[in-house]
């Protein structure tokens, strides 16, 4: 463990140890779990959970450290305590089921651990009244950082690094786990040149409860999960499709409840279909002259919400993105 030096920034996150302001629902810097694990600063927090730098003391390496923390349930005050608390006694069923859920997946995801494409799972564990679940801390940049920084990304760059992706989630749904969160910023692209597929926090069985709460990421996030109900394995592939789209043209897909009004993949002039004005994905061979429209198209049939949908898995996936890089 690199200890932290007076005026000097932290040798393990970078950051200046002055200037960071942890908020008050965020465990503080130094906060010890199970007399082995060490949090550092907030790697990032959602409506479901946060994400925190952590140091294994006993292994002496870095770690993710994922905390339950349902916003719509729960609240801490870290000057007065550690442990989070329910809002009201009627949201404590619904949060209690939530947390043991949490672990029962963690225990799923860690059996994966032999999928290299997919974030390992090191341990899990009840603690300040809630769960967290350790993963191997990665350092790379996610295609939304990516995107944002370099712009639209080929299709001949982008599809090589999904396709052992895909071919991962298919072996995760063959598991029965969807991870309901496939997004740009959930996908990092390592120093090695591999993609991984990132935070589980809002994974869910496949075979669990017929209504699953909801983790939205507008865009993203397929129709049925705004209603919990009906979610598979063709859910992910939504994500997936949608995460691809973004890629290929920096812009982020319109919202699934949107998806009943003009199909924004369709060229203006195409019956009820209009565009929304993208120009064409620059990118060498299969993609070199398509367009947003033709690729979108591709992309977009996995992204429908009719009921056919539900027959699709990670496979078609896999279909999609052969088309994309034929131009097909």
């Amino acid at each position: 463990m690199h200890l932290i030096q007076p005026g000097k920034p932290c040798p393990n996150c970078k950051r200046d140890p002055e200037t960071y302001r942890p908020e008050s629902r965020q465990l503080p810097p130094g906060t010890l779990l199970q007399e082995r694990y060490v949090l550092g600063r907030a790697l990032g927090a959602g409506g479901f959970g946060i994400t925190y730098l952590g140091w294994d003391l006993k292994l002496e390496r870095r770690v993710a450290v994922k905390e339950y923390f349902p916003t719509a349930f729960l609240k801490r005050e870290t000057s007065v305590t550690l442990d989070v608390t329910c809002y009201t006694a009627s949201g404590q069923e619904a949060y209690t089921k939530g947390r043991e859920q949490f672990l029962r997946e963690a225990r799923t995801m860690a059996a994966l651990e032999k999928i290299p494409q997919m974030v390992r799972v090191l341990d899990f564990f009840p603690e300040h009244n809630t769960a967290y679940i350790i993963m191997e801390f990665l350092e790379g940049q996610t295609l939304k950082e990516i995107t944002q920084a370099q712009g639209p990304c080929s299709a001949q760059v982008l599809l090589p690094l999904l396709e052992p992706v895909i071919r991962a989630m298919e072996a995760m749904h063959q598991a029965n786990i969807i991870h309901r969160d496939i997004s740009p910023d959930n996908l990092m692209l390592l120093s090695n040149g591999t993609m991984k597929l990132m935070d589980f926090g809002c994974a869910r069985d496949i075979q669990g409860e017929v209504t699953m709460t909801a983790m939205l990421k507008e865009g993203f996030a397929p129709y049925e999960q705004y209603s919990g109900h009906g979610q598979g394995a063709w859910s992910d592939l939504y994500s997936l499709c949608a995460t691809i789209y973004y890629c290929l043209t920096g812009k982020v897909p319109p919202s699934a409840m949107k998806r009943g009004e003009p199909d924004p993949t369709q060229p203006a002039g195409g019956g009820t279909h209009r565009t929304t004005g993208a120009g064409p994905v620059k990118g060498a061979g299969g993609t070199g002259g398509g367009s947003v429209e033709k690729h979108g198209r591709t992309l977009w049939g996995p992204l429908r919400h009719h009921p056919g949908r539900a027959s699709l898995d990670a496979s078609g996936g896999l279909g999609a993105v052969e088309h994309v890089q034929t131009g097909s």
